[in-house]
């Protein structure tokens, strides 16, 4: 038993599940834990089956990128022209940062003592970039009016308001702004994942269920 639970632990962890917590009842139990996932197994008549519960949030961001860019690079300006951001920082740029907070495509230009960043990105993305830095957490877009982001760890508005509050921002005040769970269609490709991953490991009898958790689809 407690070797088909590192099996299902180790599974959650090499596909980075880190907002999926396993669950159990009163048979046989063994807790572990495995890349912030806790694990509770189950061996029943029948079969064994894995409960997944889903850690996360879908909220809607209040915040400007401009914001956002002058915290990161420590700016003296922030410029929008177009879909480009222009950044300009005093003094040189480690010229690692940009792919560090993900832009990768950023193009810099030193001149009289400051360093003229352009970033093409959507605002969007910036967002998603910022939580992702700060959260260690995959986040994605999953809705568009307003735009909400899934944030696929677990997270409650309180500690997301104190990630956001240095830049400027905040989660609207309201019950649909912050939505404890991920959405089903985050669930469905969780479940396809690891249970390709477990069929691999040898666990093809695990039956893989969901309970709670879930917010509507955007």
């Amino acid at each position: 038993m407690k070797n088909k639970i590192l099996a299902i632990v180790t599974a959650l962890a090499v596909i980075g599940i880190a907002y999926m917590s396993v669950l159990g009842t009163d048979i046989q139990k063994v807790s572990m834990k495995a890349n912030n996932t806790s694990c509770i197994g189950q061996d029943m008549q029948g079969g064994s089956w894995l409960l997944l519960q889903p850690e996360g949030a879908v909220a809607q961001i209040d915040v400007t990128p401009e914001k956002i860019f002058e915290a990161q690079f420590q700016a003296a300006s922030v410029e929008k022209h177009g879909d480009n951001y222009l950044v300009t920082v005093p003094g040189k740029l480690d010229p690692k940062l940009t792919d560090d907070l993900g832009y990768p495509g950023a193009k810099m230009v030193e001149r009289n003592n400051t360093t003229e960043v352009t970033i093409v990105t959507a605002p969007e993305s910036v967002i998603t970039n910022y939580l992702k830095k700060n959260l260690d957490a995959d986040v994605n877009v999953v809705d568009v009016g307003p735009v909400k982001y899934e944030i696929r760890t677990n997270v409650t508005r309180e500690s997301l308001n104190a990630i956001l509050t240095p830049v400027g921002g905040n989660v609207p005040v309201g019950a649909e702004t912050f939505v404890e769970g991920v959405t089903a269609n985050t669930v469905d490709e969780t479940k396809k994942i690891l249970g390709s991953k477990l069929y691999h490991l040898g666990l093809k009898d695990v039956k893989i269920r969901v309970v709670g958790g879930l917010v509507p689809t955007y």
